[in-house]
């Protein structure tokens, strides 16, 4: 008679037994949910970042590129935004780690060519900056897109 007792018992206390499997699952779900909305809410303020120190490195290879007599920027300042651009992706997705690491290796190969012009010799070498300044500018883009992407896939 033991096993009709235990049954017996299941009956009595079912409607608590479904009511602690329910309030179970609903945490589990609104545990879940709620990590999922801090990740999205980090990669959204980071994306956000990368946008804005994309613009800001954008306007010195620009200005370094196109008009490196007027510029008042240092080529170095480059880096330091660079930087902080690889910072902020670590916390974005793969594929725009990937794109961040392009910009680095490009900044890294093509920076120098930026300097000011010191020298007449260095002041006739514009076509070589202006093309690593659309070297840099499209790298900027390509990251720019993934960034734009990444953002827009976030639920």
């Amino acid at each position: 008679m033991p096993a009709n007792r235990f049954t017996e018992q299941i009956r009595r206390n079912l409607v608590a037994l479904i009511s602690l499997a329910i309030a179970l699952s609903s945490l589990s779900y609104n545990t879940w949910r709620n990590e999922l909305t801090e990740q999205n809410r980090n990669q959204r303020a980071a994306g956000f970042e990368v946008l804005l120190k994309l613009g800001e490195l954008e306007r010195v290879v620009l200005h370094l590129g196109y008009t490196p007599e007027e510029a008042s920027e240092d080529p170095r300042i480059g880096w330091a935004i660079v930087w902080d651009i690889k910072t902020f992706c670590e916390l974005l997705p793969e594929t725009v780690a990937s794109a961040q690491q392009n910009l680095f290796n490009t900044w890294e190969n093509h920076q120098a060519r930026l300097e000011r012009p010191e020298t007449a010799e260095h002041a006739n070498k514009s076509s070589e900056r202006r093309a690593s300044a659309q070297a840099i500018t499209t790298t900027i883009d390509q990251l720019r897109g993934d960034v734009l992407q990444a953002l827009r896939g976030l639920r």
